[in-house]
């Protein structure tokens, strides 16, 4: 991997009438600090956190770039006191390992007086009784040859909220891209913008609300108890053998979707209707729909998959997919509409990934009744309350509660500021499919919270999830030399895999490629794709590609092809996907392993490709160069 001169830091303060990231960290021999005296050997300077004052007692630890293990982790044995997890921190911890290190005084000055030669990773770590500060620091990511002169380096790391701290609502950052994310915009009232969404970059969010129209109905039928969620198929012409069906409508300005029993007329819950409260996605290749029942709000049977064609003949592709209607809506035994059960509601298995300052009460007897934090600018009034809720990823879930920044300017946690990992995992919790400890893919702790930014990836291993299941399941992953994930939400299972993660020269994270708080590029990429301008950044020994792809293949592909047709495939899947050029189905969610994934450790040739099968992420321009196509769909 080739470096940059700088350590990008995409460090992000919300903070009254501003939310702002900071710049560059520059290591430079000739970095001059008054406050520091200078030394003629070894390795000084001056530890502040981002509010600007000197942290004292700080120990200032030199890793050793080579000690930290290139070696894949193994998805099936994924475990809380793993020592291959985090790449700094298990080496800081490991009580085998002994690293020169400074503690800093008063003033946050430390000093080395000798440095033995070597590439080092320069890491703090707060005192034990510092709980106000988090360990990593500026140049924590970057590994750089030390030799014993005099190289005067500051550091900066991150505050850390009290326990005491609560959270505040995003409505006070004037940030107008943030807005424009999917994360701001999963949960929706049908085709309106709150004060704080702004779905006008995604072209066709809201377009499956245009088949709201008292006509379009959905029948489903040909039942499969042996499949997942999807145990039925669905069509929007009769198939004369459906159970039920789900039609359309609008009534004023209510989506509702009205249910008949096909089979059973009589039932006595033939022709409820639902109400459409909540669009639940739109950005990304797909929508369902939540409707409240009593005090929960349930997700509808209907999924909208945005490229999904009638056309097409598995059921996983079609413009509407089954999503739990045998599970929540229509019991095939009795022939019986039915509502779905408290264990099943959005509350407990979707909001806490989607909730900024979710909390969740109550239990399957009574109910699990999820809240967020309450904002002016919010999206709904979830749990009726009156005032209108955050229901949608804001600030506070990446940087923490906001009251004390708020009120006096208090901590927050600065993301680029502490390791690698634990800016990682905030991402990391949600998008790994974990299984929580309440049960579910959502992470709650035992008391049905979720885990606040700045905690350790082994912490959450501990008290956020189950104890049987950390990241993914093996049905969650194909069985090629990779084990590439199948679904969306799983981009962390993958990346923590990859040698980006983990390496002797600098460690990245998701906010090297992806910029939360917005930007103008699809997917809220910090730079281009199209003309490779992400990747070269670090990559630029790989330019021009078609002499890097001859190197590798022994032949030449000028074919226009860039970095993420081959090192980011589209195998995961979480809309209808795509019929490729020939006999294959391309999936929509690109792998996040970074690895080139070839057919002869995916789909052999004389298989077709299935929903079991993982599918060839190549077009035929490829195909026909280097990569044999020869399969059919079913």
């Amino acid at each position: 991997m080739k470096l940059t001169k700088h350590i990008t830091r995409l460090v992000g303060f919300f903070c009254v009438g501003l939310l702002f990231s900071c710049g560059t960290v520059e290591l430079s021999d000739s970095v001059s600090n008054e406050s520091s005296e200078e030394q003629a050997a070894g390795l000084y300077g001056k530890v502040t956190d981002n509010a600007g004052s000197a942290v004292e007692g700080a120990s200032v630890i030199l890793v050793v770039a080579d000690d930290i293990s290139t070696a894949g982790l193994d998805i099936a044995d994924y475990s809380p006191d793993a020592t291959d997890d985090e790449p700094l921190e298990d080496l800081v911890n490991d009580s085998s390992k002994s690293y020169q290190s400074a503690v800093t005084d008063a003033q946050g000055d430390y000093s080395f007086s000798t440095i033995t030669e070597d590439t080092y990773f320069i890491y703090v770590k707060p005192s034990d009784s510092d709980t106000g500060h988090l360990p990593g620091g500026s140049v924590c990511r970057q590994s750089r040859q030390l030799t014993d002169t005099g190289l005067n380096v500051d550091i900066e790391i991150s505050t850390n909220q009290t326990a005491d701290a609560t959270y505040v609502g995003s409505s006070h950052s004037d940030r107008a891209t943030i807005y424009k994310t999917g994360h701001f915009n999963g949960l929706r009232v049908p085709g309106t913008d709150s004060a704080m969404q702004d779905v006008s970059e995604f072209d066709g969010f809201d377009s499956a609300l245009d088949k709201f129209d008292g006509v379009t109905t959905v029948y489903f039928y040909a039942y499969d108890s042996t499949r997942g969620f999807d145990k039925y198929k669905t069509s929007e012409t009769d198939p004369g053998t459906a159970s039920f069906s789900i039609r359309l409508l609008k009534t004023d300005d209510t989506y509702q979707m009205e249910f008949t029993n096909i089979k059973n007329p009589a039932d006595p819950n033939n022709g409820m209707v639902q109400d459409v409260d909540l669009t639940y996605g739109g950005a990304v290749y797909k929508q369902r729909y939540l409707t409240k029942i009593g005090d929960e709000h349930h997700v509808l049977p209907l999924q909208y998959n945005s490229e999904g064609s009638e056309a097409y003949t598995p059921r996983t592709r079609k413009v509407w997919r089954d999503y739990h209607g045998a599970t929540s809506w229509y019991t095939e035994s009795t022939t019986l509409l039915k509502l779905p059960a408290s264990a099943k509601s959005f509350d407990k298995n979707c909001a806490g990934c989607h909730f900024t300052g979710y909390e969740l009460a109550g239990d399957s007897t009574e109910g699990y009744i999820a809240s967020a934090v309450s904002d002016a600018d919010g999206t709904y009034d979830y749990d009726g309350d009156g005032n209108l809720d955050e229901i949608n990823t804001g600030c506070e879930v990446c940087h923490g509660p906001g009251s004390e920044h708020v009120a006096s300017g208090g901590a927050i946690v600065a993301l680029g500021l502490i390791t690698p990992e634990r800016e990682a995992i905030v991402c990391g919790q949600c998008h790994s499919r974990p299984q929580g400890a309440l049960g579910g893919d959502v992470p709650h702790n035992a008391d049905g919270d979720m885990m606040r930014p700045g905690n350790s990836r082994s912490y959450f291993l501990l008290n956020h999830t189950n104890g049987a299941q950390y990241d993914t399941a093996t049905s969650d992953v194909y069985t090629d030399k990779d084990q590439s994930s199948k679904s969306h939400h799983q981009q962390y299972t993958d990346f923590i895999r990859s040698t980006l993660y983990r390496n002797q020269e600098q460690l990245l994270t998701c906010s090297n490629c992806h910029d939360m708080h917005g930007t103008d590029n699809f997917r809220s990429l910090t730079a281009t794709t199209s003309d490779n301008a992400l990747c070269l950044d670090c990559h630029s020994d790989k330019s021009p590609i078609t002499d890097h792809t001859e190197d590798e293949l022994g032949t030449s592909t000028d074919m226009g092809a860039v970095c993420i047709d081959c090192h980011m495939g589209k195998i995961a899947k979480t809309g209808a996907g795509r019929p490729g050029n020939g006999d294959y189905w391309e999936s929509d969610v690109t792998s996040h392993l970074f690895s080139v994934s070839l057919k002869t450790t995916s789909i052999v040739a004389g298989q077709t490709v299935s929903d079991s099968l993982m599918p060839i992420p190549y077009t035929n321009s490829c195909a026909s160069a280097c990569h044999d196509s020869d399969l059919s769909d079913d």
